[in-house]
């Protein structure tokens, strides 16, 4: 079994790191003189009620990326913190079940040795990484990192999650974001996992038994109780139990 893992969200808490990395160098970032609401210092993950949780305190687009990418060149995705102690212990039994383990963000590629440093920090198993490059690299490639091969590689001519997932052939993909999940869809993906956060609890409910956003009520997909990391857990243990039912 292969199981594909979105990162931020999912197994790092990259919204509360960026949070407070705002806060922490707010006066250097400028951002009052954006006009930018200074209630952004006090924000969690918690106020991210869209997929650009940060436009709410007027930090536009323009802003954001300037500001990720001084975070990405601070390097502090090498640090950015899991959002459980308990999935490194979760994901290792995984991988001691033989379920290959492999990660796919469109985190930007200067940052995938950052990526692999804050995995390894944290005794979190890989097989394999990539990092796309379509979306905040705005580049036509993707990076590997494979466990057994010490250098980068470089695919030239794909750039989206879709591409990996064609490549990969994965049993299971876990996302926050409804596009990543589609896509997976649409490139034969047996199993989808949904990873409840509330800009995706409006689609959760529309496609779900009785519209109450639990069980999904589409083929394919399923849905988390909450983006604790227990209940992702949870999910992924249900749906490979089913798939191994199923192959019986």
């Amino acid at each position: 079994m292969k199981i594909v893992f979105d990162l931020d969200e999912v197994v790092f808490d990259w919204i509360n790191d960026f949070l407070q990395y705002v806060d922490k160098y707010w006066d250097q970032l400028e951002l009052e003189d954006e006009r930018v609401d200074p209630a952004i210092r006090k924000a969690t993950s918690a106020d991210a009620d869209s997929w650009e949780f940060f436009s709410k305190w007027g930090l536009n687009r323009r802003l954001f990326e300037k500001t990720y990418n001084k975070y990405c060149d601070d390097r502090q995705f090498a640090s950015c913190p899991p959002t459980s102690p308990d999935i490194a212990a979760d994901i290792g039994w995984l991988s001691e079940c033989g379920v290959e383990i492999v990660y796919c963000t469109s985190r930007p590629l200067k940052t995938i040795l950052d990526t692999r440093a804050s995995l390894d920090s944290n005794g979190i198993h890989w097989d394999k990484i990539y990092h796309c490059g379509a979306y905040l690299s705005k580049m036509n490639s993707v990076l590997r990192l494979t466990k057994e091969k010490p250098n980068l590689e470089y695919i030239d001519g794909i750039s989206q999650k879709k591409d990996v997932f064609l490549i990969e052939k994965p049993d299971i993909v876990l996302d926050d974001k409804l596009e990543y999940i589609l896509e997976a869809y649409e490139a034969g993906v047996p199993e989808s996992i949904v990873v409840a956060m509330k800009y995706n609890e409006e689609w959760r409910e529309k496609n779900s038994v009785r519209g109450l956003g639990r069980k999904s009520a589409k083929t394919g997909f399923s849905f988390t109780n909450s983006n604790k990391w227990r209940s992702v857990f949870y999910e992924i243990l249900k749906v490979k139990n089913k798939m191994t039912k199923a192959k019986v």
